[in-house]
């Protein structure tokens, strides 16, 4: 089963290296540029949330203030969102978008959830060419 840690919740049970094994390993997979020069896991603004399988590192999201808004104090957007390939069909994605909801819930006005177009794996979600694993996920 899964839990979700905050930064400090990973500090205080001395793990917070976990997030440097998440982004190592989003890098093997492809998916490093998300992580590229705009976000230091330790000092960026906002929380970072962190997914355990089993006690395992299984992926990770960060809710940062909105600097493209210019309102970082009303905005809050939910990215850097990277399940390692051996947990995606567990669906931990929603239980990380959801932690940063219930986090910028009375911080912010506004959550929002940003992507990189050139991920050709989460356009094609957008764009209806992949399908879930699970049965009745696509159904409208």
């Amino acid at each position: 089963m899964y839990k979700i840690y905050s930064r400090p919740e990973l500090e205080s049970r001395e793990i917070l290296g976990v997030i440097d094994i998440i982004i190592n390993k989003a890098y093997e997979e492809g998916n490093g540029e998300t992580f590229d020069n705009k976000y230091h896991p330790y000092e960026s603004p906002g929380e970072t949330f962190v997914a355990l399988w089993e006690g395992k590192p299984a992926g990770l999201i960060s809710c940062e203030p909105s600097t493209y808004t210019g309102d970082p104090d009303v905005a809050a957007r939910a990215t850097r969102l990277h399940v390692l390939k051996d947990y995606r069909a567990k669906q931990i994605g929603f239980y990380l978008f959801d932690a940063c909801y219930r986090y910028a819930l009375d911080k912010y006005k506004v959550i929002y959830i940003t992507h990189d177009v050139s991920s050709r794996a989460m356009n094609a979600i957008y764009q209806h060419k992949k399908k879930s694993l699970f049965k009745g996920s696509n159904d409208s």
